[in-house]
């Protein structure tokens, strides 16, 4: 074996040793050159010495072998098990970026689902008619009267309902004050007068205040309001300027018109 070959090596070179025989410890010597006896002997006996001590030396790197090949398995399993540590952080990373990914996949996947639910829907779906507006409901109108030669207003709510004209509610609200509906007709707060064949809550807007006021109707020989004159003057520059210069001309057939159509 290798040891055995290095331990005789070993001890072929360790010729330091000293016996205390007459050979002084030559060892190479012809054993048919020795005649005698006694040097025979301590031929043998050198030899014997130098078998032990070769076999002590060999026992000795045998134990150390052994040593070494239990430091050897030590540092072996060392590094296999940094090896498998270093494998299983390999590992670990590499299953989070998989598992990441398949994360990633598979949300990206639902959200295609959904944006693919959510254009079919939207593709084929009727629309949905809208809902028709509720009915303006008016139950209860202000009407309000000041009386001839007084300057009191009165204040009154009146009971209507959805077939209820302004006819029938002129009528009650003169009744009530005692005056005739031949000579009274109904306006609204921005003085538009009601008709008669109209409905009560035509008269008013979604969310207007329902409130009238009854007046007298306007006599054709009295003089023309200023809204009246605004209204009938006309409109070219040339003619601006002239009224500019005098009083504002007005056409009294196209007045008496105007009035009877307010009334």
């Amino acid at each position: 074996p290798e040891v055995q070959r290095q331990g005789h090596m070993a001890i072929a070179n360790s010729g330091a040793v000293a016996f205390d025989d007459d050979l002084d410890g030559n060892l190479d010597i012809d054993p048919e050159e020795i005649t005698e006896v006694e040097t025979a002997r301590q031929k043998i006996k050198q030899l014997m010495h130098e078998q032990e001590r070769a076999a002590d030396y060999e026992d000795r790197l045998t134990r150390k072998l052994q040593r070494l090949d239990a430091d050897l398995a030590s540092k072996r399993e060392q590094v296999e098990g940094l090896q498998r540590s270093l494998n299983l952080e390999r590992n670990k990373f590499a299953e989070e970026y998989r598992s990441e990914k398949r994360e990633r996949e598979t949300k990206a996947k639902t959200q295609e689902e959904r944006i693919r639910e959510y254009l079919t829907e939207v593709l084929y779906t009727k629309p949905k008619q809208k809902e028709k507006r509720s009915e303006f409901h008016l139950d209860t109108v202000l009407v309000s009267f000041v009386k001839p030669n007084e300057s009191f207003r009165y204040n009154l709510a009146f009971r209507v309902d959805s077939g209820t004209t302004v006819a029938q509610l002129r009528n009650s609200a003169c009744k009530y004050w005692g005056v005739s509906s031949e000579h009274f007709i109904l306006r609204t707060m921005a003085n538009n007068k009601c008709q008669d064949d109209n409905k009560v809550k035509d008269c008013f807007k979604q969310g207007e205040i329902a409130q009238l006021r009854l007046e007298m109707k306007r006599e054709s020989a009295e003089p023309p309001s200023e809204e009246e004159l605004k209204a009938i003057q006309p409109k070219s520059k040339k003619r601006a300027g002239n009224r500019s210069k005098g009083k504002p001309r007005y056409n009294a057939e196209g007045v008496e018109q105007i009035q009877k159509f307010g009334e």
